[in-house]
């Protein structure tokens, strides 16, 4: 059985609609239908909340490049999220980075270039404070790059930063102004909604909340949980457990999961053929149904994700 789940597994496993680039995340995949080719993605979030690790598991499913304007990834880390070398550019200047993206859209033209971040990021001119540098920078820019980008095969995914809006008090906002939420073809926002802990009770990763706050492709106000594992990145078992739960494909009562009317406790079901056949049925309905997949169970998928899957989980608030 397990043999015969591989083989169809690896049929669909590069299948996505035309146009999107795999995200690497089953959960992202489901809600977004993939990052939009020759489009700009904005992920935005709190620091440490993963949009980095989330970024670099897109490199693993794609081509392309990491523009790591935060001077924040080791190789290391690298391999061990991507599990493969990736092109890591290292550069603060808007300058450089809008140049790098269109001669890589000129050269190869497919895969994913994720630049982290923009609220990094700054120019020549010092004679302008931060945020407003930004924005008038990206106001000025921003068309002619979409320009550059139109109707590639590149998938453009500008990671950003929740700041506190010094005028303010207690809102945060992105660096960027109003250009980047207007050119951006999708916007999603992050945020920590859990901690994990072992059977012993050490920490070893928090659950995230990612949601699509506006898309101009897809449906927004879609919301998915993932499980970020400290020394591994985000757990591809959980996803298929949540996307499962939340087609109907299996149920939860209290720790025990009822999948084809058989009980199972979480771990044994992620190590059981059962597990494999839902994995199966899972990535073939979002890769190959794609984005109308997705609009037909709109109406299926109202449950809140307010409730918490799985592990031993901690609301933080």
């Amino acid at each position: 059985m397990v043999s015969r789940l591989i083989t169809a597994f690896a049929k669909i496993k590069n299948s996505i609609p035309e146009g999107r680039c795999r995200t690497g995340s089953a959960v992202m995949d489901w809600m977004t239908g993939g990052y939009p080719a020759g489009r700009i993605t904005e992920i935005a979030s709190d620091p440490g909340v993963g949009r980095t690790t989330l970024g670099l598991t897109a490199l693993r499913e794609n081509e392309g490049i990491f523009i790591d304007a935060d001077h924040g990834v080791t190789r290391e880390r690298v391999l061990n999220i991507a599990g493969r070398p990736v092109t890591v550019v290292r550069t603060g200047r808007f300058e450089n980075v809008f140049e790098i993206i269109v001669k890589y859209v000129e050269e190869k033209n497919r895969g994913v270039i994720v630049v982290d971040t923009i609220a990094a990021l700054h120019t020549h001119d010092i004679n302008e404070s931060e945020n407003t540098m930004q924005a008038k920078y990206l106001s000025l820019n921003m068309p002619p790059l979409l320009e550059a980008v139109d109707g590639s095969n590149v998938a453009i995914v500008l990671m950003n930063q929740y700041r506190y809006d010094p005028g303010k008090p207690g809102v945060k906002v992105t660096p960027g102004g109003r250009a980047l939420k207007e050119y951006a073809s999708m916007r999603i926002s992050m945020r920590k909604y859990g901690v994990i802990r072992d059977v012993s009770g050490r920490r070893i990763g928090h659950r995230v909340m990612a949601t699509i706050e506006s898309s101009k492709i897809c449906l927004p106000s879609k919301r998915g949980l993932m499980d970020l594992l400290w020394e591994k990145g985000f757990d591809s078992a959980f996803e298929i457990f949540y996307i499962g739960h939340q087609m109907g494909l299996l149920k939860k009562r209290g720790g025990i999961i009822y999948y084809n009317d058989t009980p199972y406790r979480y771990t044994d079901f992620i190590n059981s053929d059962s597990f494999e056949a839902l994995k199966l049925t899972v990535m073939d309905k979002i890769y190959n149904n794609g984005i109308n997949f997705i609009k037909s169970l709109e109406d299926t998928h109202e449950q809140s994700s307010d409730q918490i899957y799985g592990r031993n989980s901690q609301e933080v608030r």
